[in-house]
């Protein structure tokens, strides 16, 4: 599954915790609302046509205005790797 359609599907069930899609270095990413990281991992988790269900590293960015907490999933049943990105306020 391409990055675009993992986006997609997620903004359709979740509409109100993803923000954009984004292409990384290492992989593609999509960035979410920090409020609801908890039901975004758990949709890819437990939806079977995604599946992401090994979570490699999580990395936290301190950014001169703000944080990023990045969530690097991948999926072994479908082959997939994508970040998820969290950006929160510095104060």
């Amino acid at each position: 599954m391409e990055a675009q359609e993992i986006f997609e599907a997620l903004k359709s069930r979740l509409p109100h915790a993803v923000r954009e899609l984004g292409a990384g270095t290492a992989s593609p990413f999509i960035t979410i609302e920090p409020a609801h990281v908890v039901a975004v991992v758990s949709e890819m988790r437990d939806n079977a046509a995604l599946r992401f269900d090994l979570l490699q590293m999580v990395t936290g960015v301190d950014w001169r205005d703000r944080f990023e907490v990045v969530y690097h999933l991948a999926s072994l049943v479908h082959g997939g790797k994508i970040a998820l990105k969290a950006v929160l306020a510095h104060d």
